[in-house]
């Protein structure tokens, strides 16, 4: 008798649906096409077949027990009555010998002298081996620690600009220049804010560099220049500032605090033009992240975790001109792509979705993660003839890094942070060439996507966090992707020489 990896996949598949575990049944499908056997085994495939296969393996393994290598029959004395897997596996276990269980010299290959019996190299963790050739992973240079920070940001049109948000009620601008014997001599900006304020909380630069927006604890909002003199303090929020995101011409800015409550300011004047309220309870947030689709209309989340389109209009006007639903937690990615009219999005029910303009259903549903979405972005890649290919790339709690074709559905690569560590935060390089993540230790990965896109790790630091009173909270690119800067809470953030 034997039975293949496929027919396996069937069966855990009808044993998924029986037990109405249609959730899980779909996630199978999606990612094994195992649906394709239905035709072909469903009429000879009973109700309960994998659990009664399961059992008469079990008996198997007993039947074999009552008789000894010899042929003569057991003692009635000695035969065990522990009819069940765990108690199976036990016996099995106890039944090998244990060096032979564990990963020995001979096993894998190797040899006392540091190499494997063919005589190559051992390749370490930190290694790895592609066609015959060993890439070691290099560590990523710290080149400027800067203090602990909940936020920080590089400018989009300066390469050695950066500006981070402190703990004690200040911002900093930092500019990375050079000396002339070529030190690093940065020069620093304070933006300074009230007592009252609390830890600066969110960053964010206007699409031309010029102008910077620094939210605080208490929901306070400024606006400055580039030398740091403010602009406007626009103070309708009242709560902690959650989402603040420019227009594409940057005339507009839209705020979003944990009580669900969404503004809409003119950045010419600082003055609100839009504001909206949910009729959810204040401590329930229904999203962290929100986009505009061109410079009139905008998606946030809204009550039930709908995703809600506004038209951009007067004070008070709650009422959106469309609602996209589908997802059933918080949604924590929002994304829109003008080049194929599409918004995608991600949740903490931990599923991804495609919307298209002219629906209010999903295009597209991906099913993979195990763990709330920590990032989500667009990837296009360009083929030998220059045609344009879009993906998805995602991170999550789960540890893993995902690149999606979502047009078919499938993954196209897949990695797992060692040691299981969830990825916190991860960002994306202006080029797309590259991904940064960190995870919940500190640990800071670079990841280069091949021509066969799979991802590969490329350089690596330790931040040397502690898990139980720091994380990384922000991780952004510069202008030319020659450096990230890394915001730590609890502990120092860095800026990193790639």
């Amino acid at each position: 008798m034997s039975l293949t990896a496929n027919e396996l996949n069937y069966l855990i598949w009808r044993y998924l649906q029986e037990g109405g575990l249609d959730l899980s049944a779909y996630a199978l499908q999606d990612e094994t096409k195992v649906d394709r056997y239905e035709k072909r085994l469903g009429s000879k495939v009973p109700l309960g077949c994998l659990v009664d296969l399961v059992q008469k393996g079990i008996l198997y393994d007993k039947v074999n027990e009552l008789v000894t290598k010899e042929g003569n029959a057991v003692p009635e004395d000695v035969v065990s009555l522990d009819f069940n897997l765990f108690g199976a596996l036990k016996e099995e276990a106890n039944k090998e010998d244990l060096k032979s269980r564990r990963l020995s010299k001979d096993t894998d290959g190797k040899s006392g002298d540091g190499k494997r019996k063919d005589g190559k190299p051992i390749v370490k963790d930190e290694e790895k081996e592609h066609d015959g050739v060993v890439d070691k992973l290099h560590e990523i240079e710290q080149i400027y620690p800067f203090t602990s920070s909940l936020t920080c940001c590089w400018s989009p049109s300066r390469v050695d600009y950066l500006i981070w948000g402190g703990v004690e009620q200040s911002a900093q601008i930092c500019d990375l220049k050079m000396d002339n014997d070529g030190k690093l001599d940065p020069i620093l900006k304070n933006l300074p804010h009230p007592m009252m304020s609390k830890r600066i909380v969110i960053i964010s630069w206007s699409p031309d560099g010029k102008s910077i927006v620094t939210g605080s604890e208490n929901g306070e909002l400024r606006m400055w220049d580039i030398s740091g003199s403010i602009k406007f303090i626009m103070a309708l929020h009242h709560s902690p500032v959650l989402i603040a995101r420019w227009s594409p011409s940057g005339s507009h800015l839209l705020t979003m605090d944990v009580t669900n409550r969404t503004i809409v300011w003119d950045s010419s004047s600082g003055r609100p033009v839009q504001s909206i309220d949910l009729d959810s309870k204040p401590e329930k947030t229904v999203g962290t992240d929100a986009c505009w689709i061109d410079d009139y209309k905008f998606v946030i989340p809204g009550a039930d975790y709908k995703l809600c389109v506004y038209q951009l209009g007067e004070m008070g006007s709650e009422d959106p001109i469309g609602v996209l639903s589908g997802h059933t937690g918080p949604i924590s990615f929002v994304n829109y792509n003008p080049e194929l009219k599409l918004l995608c999005s991600a949740s903490e029910d931990c599923s991804i979705r495609i919307w298209r303009g002219d629906s209010t259903n999903s295009l597209q549903i991906l099913i993979g993660h195990s763990e709330p979405i920590t990032y989500l972005h667009w990837l296009h890649i360009k083929d030998p003839s220059q045609e344009k290919h879009w993906y998805l790339v995602s991170c999550s709690l789960d540890s893993s890094l995902r690149l999606w074709d979502f047009v078919d559905g499938k993954i196209v690569d897949l990695k797992m942070v060692g040691d299981g560590r969830p990825i916190i935060s991860a960002s994306l390089s202006h080029d797309e060439s590259r991904l940064v993540t960190g995870d919940s230790q500190g640990r800071i990965l670079l990841w280069k996507l091949s021509e066969m896109l799979k991802y590969k790790k490329a350089a690596q630091l330790d931040m040397k966090l502690d898990p139980a009173n720091s994380m990384i909270s922000t991780i952004s690119w510069s202008k030319d992707d020659s450096m990230i800067a890394v915001g730590c809470t609890g502990s120092k953030s860095a800026v990193l020489r790639l």
